[in-house]
């Protein structure tokens, strides 16, 4: 049985997460790409650089988005010369989706801001609520993939 506690936990989170992320979000956008890309391209450079070349079925499922969706934002990001498609080599019916130099240049961007933002978000905690924070986020992290497997 909860308490009033975790009722009172779990709306202070609930209300603090949407602003948190949508902050971040927007600055990641502002800054990174100075408007040029939206959060769809970013995550799509993520999942390029995590996974590498991908089909575009793989990429519709990474963005939750329908398949035609995602072709119109991969349209976008080969127009900037940031991703090039491919026909699969064994299966013609599969295009692949790959990063290249300009997509490279912003998978840096997107890590060293995000290393600057950390590093300014958590520069108020000591030491050993980093690593609390780090330990309870890892935790949250592993239950997250778990459901979503």
């Amino acid at each position: 049985m909860k308490t009033f506690d975790d009722v009172e936990f779990y709306e202070e989170i609930a209300g603090l997460m949407p602003e948190f992320l949508r902050a971040i979000a927007v600055k990641q956008e502002n800054v990174i790409t100075s408007g040029n890309m939206t959060i769809s391209h970013i995550v799509v450079v993520d999942v390029l650089s995590e996974k590498g070349p991908c089909a575009m079925g793989e990429l519709a499922k990474a963005l939750n988005y329908t398949m035609s969706a995602a072709t119109a934002i991969v349209d976008k990001m080969v127009e900037q010369r940031l991703v090039t498609r491919e026909r699969d080599k064994s299966d013609r019916r599969v295009v692949r989706v790959s990063l290249i130099s300009g997509g490279k240049e912003v998978e840096k961007k997107i890590h060293e801001f995000r290393k600057r933002v950390t590093e300014d978000l958590f520069s108020t905690l000591t030491v050993k609520e980093k690593s609390d924070y780090l330990r309870i986020a890892k935790k949250v992290h592993a239950n997250i993939t778990k459901e979503d497997k």
